[in-house]
């Protein structure tokens, strides 16, 4: 629902409960990595990595922190060991890590390339790609996307897993800013039942008072957006 700093509360204080339970640690490092905190998300992932060697969470999240800091060194030493380990459902991030390293014009040319394959296919798309989509720059691309294709799962063969998979949390990390900052994002966000919840609760997210426009304004003019039926 976009409130990345009750999060962090929230899960920062679970996480002193039980500083070792790996669930509560992965759940502390995605919060971390969602407000920003990338020098303190890392250890926990690298310390999972050593106690837990057969979680593939940490591979995944830990490519993204060192993404986002320019680590390559680092990003080459997990790209090496994810090809020992099963990432399972993360093995479609790795073509997002590689556009982002070297965003030419045929390695973000590839990645709009395969969405678009992906949306021919199943006629749906995962938030996850979107935001991906939009912070490789092409977030015009990401809007046109999102307006042809299903929100969520279909109830087929097709569906994705995962803990990322349809989940809204991603539009609201820190590093990934470029759908949210585009006035469109409200109704983007009133398909998935977000402005329906945010005008209602008037608990609005931390993005509020960081986008470039008028945030609750745009989700008032959206609120008649009609919302995705996943019902099946």
């Amino acid at each position: 629902m976009g409130r990345l700093r009750e999060r962090l509360e929230s899960t920062e204080a679970a996480y002193r409960l039980d500083k070792l339970h790996p669930m509560a640690a992965n759940t502390l490092g995605l919060a971390r990595l969602a407000s920003g905190l990338l020098d303190e998300a890392a250890p926990l992932y690298e310390d999972l990595l050593t106690r837990v060697p057969d979680m593939s969470f940490p591979i995944s999240s830990l490519l993204r922190v060192y993404a986002f800091q320019e680590d390559w060194a680092a990003v080459d030493r997990l790209l090496a060991l994810a090809e020992k380990r099963q990432l399972r459902e993360f093995v479609d991030g790795l073509p997002f890590i590689r556009a982002k390293r070297d965003p030419t014009p045929e390695n973000v040319g590839a990645w709009r390339d395969a969405l678009d394959a992906h949306v021919a296919s199943t006629g749906s798309v995962d938030v996850a790609r979107l935001v991906y989509t939009a912070h490789l720059g092409l977030v015009d691309e990401a809007y046109d996307v999102a307006d042809g294709a299903r929100l969520g799962p279909t109830g087929t063969n097709d569906d994705i897993m995962g803990p990322d998979a349809y989940r809204t949390s991603l539009l609201f990390q820190t590093n990934m800013p470029e759908l949210r900052n585009d006035r469109r994002f409200a109704r983007l966000c009133a398909r998935l039942g977000l402005v329906e919840f945010w005008l209602a609760t008037e608990k609005w997210p931390d993005c509020t008072d960081e986008v470039p426009y008028d945030f609750k304004a745009a989700c008032t003019e959206a609120q008649d957006v009609k919302k995705e039926d996943f019902g099946f």
